[in-house]
Parts: C-alpha cells; sequence; structure tokens
C-alpha cells in the first residue's frame, strides 16, 4: 500500500508539473504531452497490478523501477522550470532528457513487463506440468510423498495467472503510442 501512495503522489505532482510547464511553454508542448499521456494511461493499472501482486505474494521490483524513472522525470522538470525562458539552448537539454526519461517508461512498458509475462508463462507450464504429474499420480491410486504439494502448486499457478492477467490488461488498455511519433531533437 505505501508504494501505492508513493507512485499517485509522484504520478499526480508530475502530471501537475507537466501542465503548468505546457500552460508556460508552448514550444514543447508536444513533448510534455506525450509524458503526460504515457503517465495518465498507465497510472490506474499499475495501481491494479500492484495490488495484485502484493496480495498474492510476488515481487514488486519492476514498480520500485517504476517510481525512480517517474521521480527523475519530476526532477528533470523542476529544473527545466527553473531555467529562464530565453535560454532555450539549456530548455532543448532538459527536453532531450524528458524524451529520454519517455523512452524509458515506454521501454519499460514494452520491454521489462513484456519479458515478466513470459517469466510467467513460463512458471505457469512448469506448475501444469507438476499438477497433470500429480493428477496422473493420483489416478493410479497410488500414493507418493510429493501428492500433498497439489493444493500449493495449484495456488502458485493461480497466482501468476492473476499477475499475467494484470499485465496483460496494462498492456491492452493503458500503454498508447502516439500516431504522430516523437519529434527528433538534434545535438
Amino acid at each position: 500500500m505505501a508504494v501505492e501512495i508513493v507512485l499517485g503522489t509522484a504520478v499526480q505532482q508530475l502530471v501537475r508539473l507537466i501542465e503548468q510547464q505546457t500552460e508556460a511553454d508552448s514550444r514543447f508542448e508536444s513533448i510534455l504531452n506525450n509524458l503526460k499521456s504515457t503517465l495518465e494511461s498507465a497510472y490506474p493499472k499499475i495501481c491494479e497490478i500492484y495490488e495484485l501482486r502484493e496480495s498474492n505474494d510476488l515481487p514488486t521490483d519492476e514498480l520500485q523501477r517504476l517510481l525512480e524513472l517517474m521521480n527523475q522525470a519530476t526532477e528533470t522538470i523542476h529544473q527545466y522550470y527553473r531555467v529562464t525562458c530565453w535560454n532555450y539552448c539549456k530548455k532543448r537539454k532538459y527536453m532531450k532528457e524528458l524524451l529520454r526519461i519517455d523512452a524509458s517508461l515506454r521501454n519499460f512498458f514494452l520491454v521489462n513487463l513484456l519479458i515478466d509475462q513470459y517469466n510467467n508463462i513460463t512458471l505457469i507450464q512448469v506448475h501444469l506440468g507438476q499438477l497433470r504429474t500429480c493428477k496422473s499420480n493420483t489416478s493410479r491410486r497410488v500414493f507418493h510423498p510429493g501428492q500433498y504439494k497439489v493444493s500449493g502448486a495449484a495456488n502458485e499457478l493461480n497466482n501468476y495467472v492473476r499477475s499475467l492477467r494484470s499485465w496483460m490488461l496494462l498492456f491492452r488498455r493503458s500503454v498508447t503510442i502516439p500516431s504522430r511519433g516523437y519529434q527528433r531533437i538534434n545535438n
């Protein structure tokens, strides 16, 4: 619950900062709006995933990394906000950093979570294999010392299926890539 509260606060603060910057400086409006839409669309699903993972005693390391990325973005926007409007070169430097952070967030959603999804699928397959073995052993009415682990394997399988479902929902509903793409800022 603590990570969810901190994550929610970080997202809300970051979105508020982006809105202020968009009003103050319209030159980089598309970049700021891309970052804002990424955060707003992903946050509800991230909270849902965190609750599912926490309730099933699954690790939340990915969410900690996401929180670090959001804190980095908040700090960069604060620095961008402190630069005077006539100092265009310095503002471009911070915009490049914001583009990098937005790309990191999208990479987090597209690559890291897909790897986690693949890991969950592999674990589900392993547990299904264990359940099949236990079922075939019980159908022969022969007692084996490992038979009592069927319910434990079923519970673990259920946890991984829930986790997989939450990641799939995140990809399907929340992560959108803008149709125009990103503007390239040259050095």
